[in-house]
């Protein structure tokens, strides 16, 4: 998109669609897991997975039914099956159903969640959440113990993430949220008082070309003791050092997160634990590179300075 205005007005007219096939799936149906499949397999056809796919277009890279890798410079049609959907987990090009595809992305995504629960945060904030998709999932399955932020530039997906919680009574609330200009975001922690607080994003950075450095500058600068991140996003090609054209990314899609993520380290402001290309992805491109990061306490930092003084010192 040239600009998130755009950007709201394409997802709020498809989250409103989502929003309402949540109705008509989660109205009356006590059953939180039949739900929430049903709008995501629905969602994914008619969103720009199912358009691409449909459309049996793989990129450069791509797996065909007979096992072939296509070259970086060969783009070939292949129709697409919805119980052979293509993905990609660790690196390995897999076919299954969408709706096996769904539940192993989740299944691993969820695993990451509760590898980062560690440090018993008071919050788990969702980074452009549309319609609310991971966090119900995570809430359900986490038996409603932890409170969810969700942060959602378009209307129509808060109010969809909203409607759903309420249904299966999960301890979800929704925030009006721009990556480009976080205020809302930063009002919500002035007002409520977090120690502990582990924040992600799932494909939704990709939808920002360049991310400002004040977005994170800001957030590790609250009063907040234990800062968490985990994202999962398609940005393979900047942490191996490859072309974008390379890696089947729209022209828009973000083009700095690593570089930014590396000089908060270099700065000392925190630490990237994990860094994991080709971690999962829906299509055989684009996959989403695995990131995980926290903030580094001021006395760890005024430790590392000092020693890195005293080596200094010693040369």
């Amino acid at each position: 998109m040239k600009n998130w205005q755009d950007n709201k007005k394409v997802h709020n007219k498809l989250w409103d669609s989502v929003y309402d096939l949540a109705r008509a799936e989660a109205d009356g149906n006590p059953d939180f897991l039949e739900a929430w499949e049903n709008i995501n397999v629905k969602e994914l056809m008619r969103g720009s997975l199912g358009e691409q796919l449909l459309r049996s277009i793989r990129g450069p890279g791509a797996v065909a039914d007979d096992g072939t890798v296509h070259s970086f410079s060969t783009t070939t049609a292949i129709p697409w099956n919805p119980d052979r959907t293509p993905y990609i987990i660790d690196g390995a090009h897999k076919f299954g159903t969408l709706l096996d595809c769904i539940h192993i992305k989740m299944g691993i995504f969820f695993e990451r969640i509760l590898a980062n629960l560690d440090f018993e945060p008071e919050l788990i904030v969702d980074l452009g959440s549309g319609w609310g998709r991971n966090s119900l999932y995570f809430s359900k399955y986490l038996n409603k113990e932890y409170n969810f932020l969700c942060c959602e530039l378009s209307d129509s997906g808060r109010k969809c993430a909203d409607y759903l919680a309420k249904i299966y009574d999960l301890p979800i609330e929704a925030l009006p949220f721009n990556y480009h200009d976080n205020t809302s975001l930063l009002e919500y922690f002035s007002k409520n008082n977090f120690s502990r607080v582990l924040f992600y994003s799932i494909h939704s950075i990709e939808q920002i070309q360049k991310i400002e450095k004040s977005f994170f500058t800001s957030i590790l600068d609250l009063p907040i003791e234990k800062v968490k991140f985990i994202h999962i996003e398609p940005i393979d090609w900047q942490i191996l050092g490859l072309p974008k054209s390379t890696a089947g990314a729209a022209p828009h899609y973000n083009e700095n997160l690593y570089s930014i993520l590396e000089e908060l380290e270099d700065e000392g402001s925190i630490k990237i634990s994990i860094v994991k290309p080709s971690f999962f992805g829906l299509k055989h491109t684009n996959t989403g590179a695995l990131l995980e990061w926290e903030k580094i306490s001021s006395n760890y930092a005024l430790s590392k300075n000092e020693k890195l003084l005293e080596h200094e010192g010693k040369r």
